[in-house]
């Protein structure tokens, strides 16, 4: 069974061991170890577990043996091994207090172990949030295509009944105590699908656990098969997998009969009953997404926007509202959904936001980085999610927002309301020499994005994200409204025009210097259906002497919220 080892003894010992599976994935691995040796709890040992060509991993681990400072054992095992026995094998040839599975082609940032180890207190075994990564392996290059979080219905805890159902989280994101094989078993040597679920079944049915509420781990899959072995093994052995999880559920039941008590086995396949009807019911519903990307300075405002939305929000079908953040502590977290609405149906993602993605833009007068954060959301919404409805934090909603989903057309990249500025020439917008060059009219109308229906289906087939940042990156002559101006040059022929009550714009009178158009904005306040505080005059700073700052007023009086 046992092949080359790297290492003096027939153990490698530390706090935490990590057992890395491998199997002819060099690209992979080399990540994979990166991964661990980037830790900033450095007191582990890695079991390298490898079933494939024997000299790619050596040579993996020779570019890297520096850094892995003798704490590794590299052990070849034969092909036919299971992964069950593989990482029992791991357990045998390592001693330490923790243990984590790091398969080869996942990731951890840089605190998991030590986050993990400070938050698993007293318990048997920790949960953390899991990214969910899209990519593809174009030659001897990864490339990363979607994120998103994995399973967004865990946000406090894992459920032992959906678990029982199903394998809710990856093994990336596992990490227990080697007490834990003492009390209740290895892993099952049998299975080469769904070892993991197998054995953190019987962990979650049997032991106190913990979920870290803290994205730290982060689970890779390939978009594109190919038939090779960088496809993840759950999809391309699909057949296996589907088998094997029946019979996971019948030994389990079958256990229970014998006992002739009710038991996990029972509980499993209730739950897979259950799973079932419920999935055949959510095919005839409608989630309604929302969207909101707000930075530390918009608690108040994003608070009073939610609270209207909710407020006059009417429909049997639930809104999912994501909420993308810069600098939100879990306070801030926690305040905003005290004082929302409970008797609504709706759900809350928070999201932190990858700022490394936009920190390079420009920022100037009242704009941040937040407002850059809605121009790639198609790459971090759920793939499933094909639309959405951005709405800026300085909105106040005055009717039932499923009434402007009637106007959703899947034609249009963009869907908006002109903008007070009225057209891409005017000269707020800046350098009509530079729309010279890139061969815009300047007569083209100018949407604002404050309010925007967005068609990530189309944004992804045409990778309009890359785009879109691009285009601001290489152009900050031609921005005045950062987030904006990008979008309505790069989408000029791909936008539809939303009625002006749907993005009614206030505009302090010291603004309004003959540049708008005045009757416009006259009509969008006669019926509007979204007060929208545009520039950076905000009801919050200026009280009442901004117009319409009465409807952001009473928003908080309705809260309960002394100005």
């Amino acid at each position: 069974m046992l092949g080359i080892n790297f290492f003096k003894s027939n153990k490698v010992s530390a706090q935490t061991a990590i057992l890395l599976r491998t199997k002819n994935r060099p690209l992979l691995l080399k990540r994979a170890l990166k991964s661990i040796t980037e830790q900033t709890d450095q007191d582990f040992c890695v079991v390298i577990l490898n079933s494939g060509n024997k000299f790619e991993v050596e040579n993996c681990i020779e570019e890297i043996k520096e850094k892995l400072k003798n704490k590794y054992l590299l052990i070849h095992i034969n092909e036919g091994t299971t992964k069950g026995a593989a990482l029992n094998i791991g357990i045998k040839y390592s001693d330490s207090k923790y243990i984590a599975i790091h398969d080869d082609d996942d990731s951890w940032k840089k605190e998991f172990l030590k986050k993990s180890i400070q938050a698993i207190d007293n318990k048997s075994a920790l949960v953390t949030k899991t990214i969910l990564v899209k990519e593809e392996i174009n030659e001897s290059e990864i490339v990363e295509k979607h994120q998103e979080t994995f399973e967004d219905w865990q946000i406090h805890e894992i459920s032992l009944f959906r678990l029982a159902e199903s394998k809710t989280f990856p093994s990336i994101a596992f990490f227990f105590r080697r007490e834990c094989i003492s009390l209740v078993g290895e892993f099952n040597g049998n299975l080469n699908q769904l070892e993991d679920w197998e054995f953190s079944l019987r962990v979650f049915a049997l032991l106190d656990t913990v979920f870290l509420e803290e994205e730290l781990s982060y689970y890779h899959q390939r978009v594109s098969l190919d038939g090779s072995d960088y496809d993840n093994s759950h999809i391309k052995h699909i057949d296996l997998y589907r088998k094997t999880e029946i019979d996971i559920r019948n030994k389990f039941l079958s256990e229970d009969l014998k006992k002739e008590k009710f038991g996990l086995g029972q509980l499993m396949n209730l739950s897979s009953s259950y799973g079932s009807i419920l999935k055949r019911v959510v095919k005839t519903e409608k989630n309604i997404p929302i969207v909101y990307c707000v930075d530390e300075k918009f608690i108040q405002p994003l608070c009073a926007s939610l609270y209207s939305l909710l407020d006059k929000y009417e429909s049997s079908n639930k809104l999912n509202i994501y909420i993308f953040v810069k600098n939100f502590s879990k306070n801030d977290k926690d305040h905003v959904l005290s004082l929302l609405p409970k008797e609504k149906s709706y759900e809350i993602f928070w999201r932190e936001f990858p700022l490394d993605k936009v920190s390079f833009l420009d920022t100037s007068l009242h704009f941040s980085l937040a407002n850059y954060f809605r121009l790639i959301l198609a790459d971090l919404i759920p793939i499933s999610v094909n639309e959405i409805l951005y709405l800026d934090a300085d909105t106040i909603i005055l009717s039932n927002i499923t009434e402007l989903f009637k106007y959703f057309d899947s034609n249009y990249h963009i869907q908006a309301c002109i903008d007070y500025c009225g057209k891409i020439g005017n000269p707020l917008i800046k350098s009509n020499e530079a729309l010279g060059k890139l061969k815009i009219s300047p007569e083209l109308p100018y949407y604002n994005s404050g309010v925007l229906f967005m068609n990530l289906k189309k944004w992804r087939e045409d990778n309009s994200a890359a785009e879109v940042i691009s285009f601001a990156k290489n152009n900050p002559d031609t921005l005045f409204f950062m987030d904006q101006t990008p979008i309505n040059i790069i989408f000029r022929n791909k936008i539809g025009k939303l009625p002006s009550v749907w993005n009614a714009q206030t505009v302090h009178p010291k603004v309004l210097d003959g540049t708008f158009n005045v009757p416009y904005v006259a009509q969008s306040f006669k019926d509007a259906k979204i007060i929208h505080y545009t520039t950076e005059y905000k009801p919050w700073s200026l009280g009442k002497d901004l117009p319409h700052a009465s409807f952001f007023h009473k928003t908080l009086e309705g809260m309960n919220i002394k100005i």
